[in-house]
């Protein structure tokens, strides 16, 4: 089943949006920030700096998206499939409910009780965070340690920071793990720079190719405005891939995004109708630009509900299922609240409980048609029931599969029984899937490796340290 839906972007506009990045490169142009970025593009000679900002002629726009219409897509999802975030600072205890702030010790644990979980729901398991209790230099390295320690997914390693992309080269050559694509995130508006262009510029040599992703906020960095804040958000992106891949030699993907900010409280406003929209318009651009269709393939199920709660439901329930209907298989921040903060093993149960329901959903019922056994089965059925019937013992779950914390009993039971809410359930289940078993084992020797490749990065920067001071 698919939703037939309305275009966020017609036609015109989308023309309207590439025309108006192309001149705002060419007029305006892109503020590069970083020595060694602006050291490089002085010495190619190929843009025109006009003050603090280089310039990207429509004959640059233009040859970049010829390359870039040559190239093929990243292949879809192809697995109805949740993960969590990785950027997660706080981790709630599934049975005190207390929340504290994301350990090595307590991501390993979350991490291992996912890799579990990923045994019976359709979870990709990763480490549902970063650590705070080790330098926020090395926590994109621990994170990729740990990740290639619990999980048997391969997990995209992207480094934080610059001094761990060497270490985080090392560790994934260690593991036998490709790193060849790395990101790209400009400073909006119009600004590039960061750690993220720094890495990429030091490690071209090792990469085929890298990614650039904007995240301009409406009102705040961009316009109030749909299509011209996504001119401004095409222009950031594309202006970033011509400039890096000017650098580098590495073929750019992009993916230009837009997101709404609540000015009441000055917060981004993830979890609402008009970010789903504005991912779908993401897409539609992008298919403009490509001239072919680019299919929605993944979704954010952002939330800033505090608890696993209604609130909670509501907001991912909506955007998993309105994601599905228009063809979305991968759905990021399962178990995630407060935007991408806090981490809730119960919230995770519940959103993977709602994923299969919206996968039933897709499906359909099934497709059964007259058997000959017809007339001899309802006789005796009439005659001993149908409960116990071969049929129903075997086919029942084909037609029924409900979540696992979801009851029916009546009230008189469900009194009875102890009144045991959905909290409760989840916790039962939380306790059932953390008593099992983790199959999943890193090799030991490659274990000693990451040791021995953490350990030298942590010495080293205790030695940037103390030199510093």
């Amino acid at each position: 089943m698919r939703m037939e839906t309305h275009a966020v972007l017609d036609a015109a506009r989308t023309r309207e949006i590439i025309a108006g990045a192309r001149e705002l490169l060419a007029k305006t142009g892109m503020k590069v920030t970083g020595t060694e970025l602006n050291r490089e593009l002085s010495a190619l000679g190929a843009f025109q700096k006009k003050g603090e900002r280089w310039l990207i002629s429509e004959k640059q726009f233009d040859s970049f998206v010829e390359a870039y219409r040559k190239r093929p897509l990243p292949p879809p999802h192809s697995r109805f499939v949740g993960e969590a975030s990785f950027y997660s600072c706080y981790l709630r205890d599934p049975h005190s409910g207390k929340v504290t702030e994301t350990t090595t010790d307590s991501l390993r644990k979350a991490a291992v009780f996912s890799e579990k979980a990923a045994a019976q729901y359709p979870l990709s398991p990763v480490v549902p965070g970063y650590p705070t209790d080790v330098p926020g230099e090395l926590s994109s390295l621990m994170r990729y340690k740990l990740a290639l320690e619990c999980c048997s997914q391969d997990v995209i390693p992207t480094p934080d920071a610059l001094f761990a992309s060497d270490y985080m080269f090392a560790m994934a050559k260690a593991a036998h793990k490709t790193m060849d694509r790395l990101p790209v995130y400009p400073i909006s508006p119009l600004t590039l720079g960061s750690d993220s262009a720094e890495i990429v510029l030091r490690h071209k040599d090792k990469l085929k190719s890298f990614y650039v992703f904007t995240m301009p906020f409406m009102g705040i960095t961009a316009p109030m405005h749909i299509t011209m804040g996504y001119a401004q958000a095409l222009a950031e992106t594309v202006g970033s891939a011509i400039l890096m891949e000017a650098v580098t030699g590495l073929p750019a993907d992009i993916r230009p995004n837009l997101d709404p900010v609540d000015l009441k409280r000055f917060n981004i406003a993830f979890g609402t109708p008009l970010k789903f929209f504005l991912e779908q318009a993401g897409y539609e651009l992008l298919s403009a630009l490509r001239e072919e269709p680019v299919p929605f393939s993944s979704v954010n199920i952002h939330t800033f509900a505090k608890e696993c709660d209604c609130r909670a439901a509501m907001e991912k329930g909506m955007l998993m299922l309105s994601g599905a209907l228009c063809g979305a298989k991968k759905f990021y921040c399962v178990g995630t609240l407060c935007l991408d903060e806090l981490f809730d093993p119960l919230q995770l149960l519940w959103d993977l409980e709602m994923l299969q329901y919206v996968k039933q959903l897709l499906d359909g019922p099934p497709a059964d048609r007259m058997e000959d056994t017809f007339l001899q089965e309802v006789q005796e059925g009439l005659s001993g029931g149908f409960s116990c019937s071969d049929r129903t013992l075997d086919d029942y779950k084909e037609y029924l599969e409900l979540p696992a914390v979801c009851e029916t009993m009546n009230w008189r039971s469900w009194v009875s029984g102890g009144e045991k809410g959905t909290l409760a359930l989840l916790r039962e289940k939380y306790d059932e899937i953390d008593a099992q078993p983790c199959h999943y084992q890193l090799d030991q020797a490659v274990q000693r490796e990451l040791d021995a490749i953490y350990a030298q990065a942590d010495a080293h920067w205790k030695e940037i340290q103390a030199e510093a001071h």
